[in-house]
């Protein structure tokens, strides 16, 4: 493996490159800040390589940036809507001062250096951790990511994370993709398809209302494969109104814990697909309807809708939602799930 450094940021920590290379020729490069997912480089269907990951050049950039851009996301992720009571005791996150609503922890591990465990040609593990009651939650968690590149141009993430006492554990990344290149402009022409029947309906906050509901008749119905422009400015929807677009979360059909096929999308332009596996009950299904235009890699800029992510994980705020899949753990269950990113071109 090839070890580099992407730069040495303000506060003089170096953040570490690490490249992850298989026979095919695919490469995929994971920065310590954030344990994040900086480039992935995969054949189109004319052989053609190219990055389909929008991030920063600037490693200062990623710290405290707002979309979280390939950065994993703990404790965690996506939304929390105030105090919750969890094994007997009553936690207030740190919420927004006037909503009272966290979104991804505030960075609790996504804006920090990550440690190295071990690398191979093919695989890097990388660690942090955080201590009880920080940002208003409870458990000291040590978290580690595992990235391992196939043969097959599978991108596995296998995520562990161990506390010593009940906590609510929801970790994910953040990584945009473009399967036309960080220079494809919007994708909104990419086709999608997700294997589920039901997603989670939100208010103007997105925060959940805490019912599953069915995606039939619903811009949300992507059993089939559809352009994400066909659904993505229904205006009847209030779902898409609100949201500015898709950011929701849908349920994997069958969870049962083990890996199953979330999601599928593909590019008629590139020819590239990406199929999305995971271990996990749900994927947040986001198509960057806040994207700022901010100055990215190779210069181009991270424009509106110029990248989607497909965040596996738990329901957000389902520590409100009993109905929903609880991602509860302690000192005796620790947390542990996989996500695969499986590249291929027709």
């Amino acid at each position: 493996m090839e070890i580099k450094t992407l730069g040495t940021m303000k506060n003089g920590e170096e953040d570490r490159l690490f490249t992850l290379n298989n026979s095919k020729g695919m490469k995929v490069e994971i920065h310590s800040f954030g344990a994040g997912i900086y480039k992935i480089i995969t054949p189109d269907r004319t052989g053609k390589y190219d990055d389909v990951v929008l991030g920063y050049a600037n490693p200062d950039d990623y710290n405290g940036c707002d979309d979280y851009s390939g950065l994993v996301v703990g404790p965690v992720a996506n939304r929390i809507n105030g105090s919750f009571t969890l094994g007997g005791e009553t936690f207030t996150p740190a919420g927004d001062s006037e909503t009272g609503i966290m979104l991804h922890t505030n960075g609790d591990m996504s804006f920090k250096n990550w440690d190295l465990v071990s690398y191979t040609e093919n695989r890097v593990v990388l660690s942090t951790d955080r201590k009880d009651s920080s940002q208003g939650l409870p458990g000291n968690i040590k978290a580690t990511v595992t990235y391992t590149l196939t043969e097959d141009n599978e991108l596995i993430i296998d995520y562990l994370a161990s506390t010593d006492r009940t906590s609510y554990i929801n970790l994910t990344n953040h990584v945009y993709f473009n399967l036309d290149g960080c220079a494809g402009g919007e994708i909104v022409g990419h086709l999608i398809k997700f294997e589920s029947d039901y997603f989670v309906p939100t208010d103007k906050n997105s925060i959940p209302y805490g019912f599953l509901q069915s995606v039939e008749n619903t811009p949300f119905d992507l059993r089939d494969f559809k352009k994400i422009e066909d659904g993505i400015d229904n205006r009847e929807c209030d779902q898409t109104v609100w949201g500015r677009g898709y950011d929701h979360s849908l349920e994997i059909r069958n969870y049962d814990g083990t890996l199953r096929l979330a999601a599928t999308v593909k590019s008629e332009k590139s020819g590239r697909k990406l199929e999305c596996f995971t271990t996990l009950p749900a994927v947040q299904f986001y198509t960057g309807n806040f994207l700022a235009g901010l100055e990215g890699k190779y210069g181009f800029k991270n424009n509106f809708r110029n990248g989607f992510c497909l965040e596996t994980q738990y329901h957000p705020d389902a520590v409100h939602h009993k109905d929903f899949v609880q991602p509860v753990f302690d000192e005796n269950n620790p947390y542990r799930s996989r996500t695969v990113y499986k590249f291929t071109a027709e």
